[in-house]
């Protein structure tokens, strides 16, 4: 799963997954600023590592991450 297709999810059930399943906050945020899920904007890594504070190879990092989590909570829910 691409975080992109996170979108696909309703908006209440991506919240709700969001908050409570496993992410870490910098993983939530990453998520939440490259998808705008939050101001409707879609942040660069490069704005995103300006926010986070951290390198651009770390929000790859947590993007990453956030994306594997994502797809393990998806695929249990197919189940």
């Amino acid at each position: 799963m691409r975080l992109e297709e996170f979108t696909q999810i309703d908006p209440v059930v991506g919240a709700v997954i969001l908050n409570t399943h496993g992410l870490t906050y910098s993983e939530r945020e990453t998520v939440k600023l490259l998808l705008g899920l939050g101001d409707g904007f879609r942040y660069s890594y490069e704005q995103i590592s300006d926010v986070l504070r951290v390198s651009i190879d770390q929000v790859q990092a947590l993007e990453a991450n956030a994306a594997r989590k994502l797809q393990e909570v998806v695929l249990s829910v197919d189940e």
